[in-house]
């Protein structure tokens, strides 16, 4: 790994919060430069963004932005968790104040938002404190569901006027966090790879008596993955099985990873979910066996990125 970067200059460190964004990208440039576009014509500016690029050297190109850069080459593909880790770290020894991360896809809605965010930190003294994401093809409608009572819901309009949801955020697209955050809670978990680096995160954080927050006036957008939630009782329990094989891989395993550690009931639950949505709903048996066999393989942190046992590098997109 190397990086290419603008001259670092201290001047940045007037704007208020100092506040540094970290990008992970993958091949989607022309999603890249919407989300930088939204950083650029933020009305608090960014001191610097940090964009950590897994593209294949053959694919690679540098991004534009009106912000100052550091452009962070990987030379093997760290997915979302490793490349968070990599421009976090490299945010801190910069002398980031607060780090916004930011997904390759996602985009942040208003001029105001960092101002918002800011000011939304200084009220609930979160550690840290995230937006809404919202669906770019359907604004009224959400990318992932957040309860509602016992049920989940993907209106927006059923979860703005919350305002506030306190420990229980979507991860990481959007969120804002005063450096101090990472000092004392860690950094995401590399060999989650992708799926699940943010769930661990935020169960890590709650459960060593961190304060996070949701503020429903701070929007992202970002594409829906509401086709990955298949009901299997109503709103009130759904299964998520991704169409891509290896997101399906690594998203059981790093559940049975993260739950087993952090909430066993949840995991208990998964084998009702899933066997439910595999053999009840679709008499697949194949398909429960595997996602049995992936869930054990991550209850014994069998991670790593999915070619890690061939030792080829990766490809895959986060």
């Amino acid at each position: 790994m190397y990086y290419r970067s603008s001259t670092f200059s201290n001047t940045a460190a007037g704007f208020e919060g100092n506040v540094y964004a970290v990008i992970v990208a993958y091949r989607r440039y022309d999603r890249l430069a919407d989300a930088l576009r939204s950083i650029d014509e933020q009305s608090t500016p960014v001191a610097r963004v940090i964009v950590v690029d897994n593209t294949p050297a053959e694919e690679r190109k540098r991004p534009e932005t009106r912000t100052q850069l550091t452009w962070l080459i990987t030379e093997r593909n760290l997915g979302g968790a490793g490349g968070y880790v990599l421009g976090i770290a490299h945010a801190l020894a910069l002398g980031a104040d607060h780090i916004l991360l930011l997904d390759d896809d996602g985009a942040l809605v208003g001029k105001e938002f960092i101002a918002d965010a800011l000011a939304e930190l200084e009220a609930t003294k979160a550690d840290l404190i995230a937006p809404l994401p919202i669906d770019e093809s359907h604004p009224d409608q959400l990318c992932f569901p957040y309860r509602k009572g016992i049920r989940r819901t993907y209106r927006v309009a059923d979860v703005e006027p919350m305002g506030r949801i306190q420990g229980f955020a979507h991860l990481f697209n959007g969120c804002l966090a005063p450096a101090e955050t990472f000092t004392r809670f860690g950094l995401p978990d590399i060999r989650l790879y992708l799926r699940g680096d943010e769930v661990d995160f935020l169960q890590r954080t709650l459960g060593t008596g961190g304060n996070v927050v949701t503020s429903t006036r701070l929007k992202v957008t970002h594409p829906s993955a509401r086709f990955e939630a298949h009901p299997v009782a109503g709103r009130w329990l759904m299964a998520v099985d991704p169409i891509d094989d290896v997101k399906r891989e690594l998203t059981f395993r790093n559940r049975g990873y993260v739950f087993s550690r952090h909430r066993p009931l949840i995991l208990a639950a998964d084998f009702v979910r899933y066997f439910a949505h595999y053999i009840l709903h679709r008499g697949d048996w194949r398909g429960y066996v595997k996602w049995v066999r992936l869930t054990i393989r991550g209850m014994r942190s069998r991670l790593g990125p999915p070619t890690a046992r061939d030792g080829k590098n990766n490809r895959v997109e986060k």
